[in-house]
């Protein structure tokens, strides 16, 4: 028998789409064990101390607890601030009243030589605080800027004074908050 080879057509295999469902199952089951073994190899600590059960008895010494040493959070905002650095508290109803029902401002003995600094803000970047520092001279201050460098990181603090009087420091802080100016009331070091 004669084939015509020319006509014969030939169907291709044709592939069926894989379906969704089972995209699904294995990109679930990969999750799960990868999960499964980043929960292996990193165990957690629970976060109540668990006491042991004991059987009480009639000896009236105190139980001993299994203690297991509790995670802190670690606080760095304490090591960050140079230790020559002491913040002043505001006085009560400063600013709010008017001059002449303010509260008496607490001064310094004549034989103290506290001084005082403002500090108007503290940036990474120099651009930051030397614009403030314009816009402080500007309004008729004299800032500095001082660099100092804090776990490798430096920062820029833009400050005003040294001031002799807490009074004068609290003064020219409340001419800055006029202008939307919050600083910081320093002790400076001697």
């Amino acid at each position: 028998m004669a084939v015509d080879y020319k006509r014969r057509t030939r169907r291709k295999k044709q592939r069926k789409p894989f379906p969704g469902w089972l995209m699904l199952v294995t990109g679930l089951a990969v999750g799960l064990f990868g999960a499964f073994l980043y929960n292996i190899s990193h165990p957690e600590m629970p976060d109540e101390v668990q006491t042991p059960t004991t059987p009480t008895t009639t000896n009236t010494q105190p139980k001993q607890t299994d203690v297991r040493e509790v995670r802190k959070p670690r606080f760095d905002f304490y090591t960050l601030l140079p230790k020559i650095e002491v913040v002043i508290p505001d006085q009560p109803n400063r600013g709010l009243l008017p001059p002449d029902q303010r509260a008496p401002v607490v001064t310094s003995s004549p034989n103290d030589k506290t001084r005082y600094l403002l500090q108007a803000g503290s940036f990474r970047r120099n651009e930051e605080a030397d614009s403030l520092r314009a816009k402080l001279t500007l309004a008729g201050f004299n800032p500095s800027v001082r660099s100092i460098r804090v776990k490798g990181e430096i920062w820029n603090r833009v400050r005003l004074g040294p001031f002799d009087t807490l009074a004068d420091a609290h003064d020219i802080r409340d001419r800055l908050r006029t202008q939307g100016i919050d600083a910081m009331v320093l002790q400076a070091d001697n």
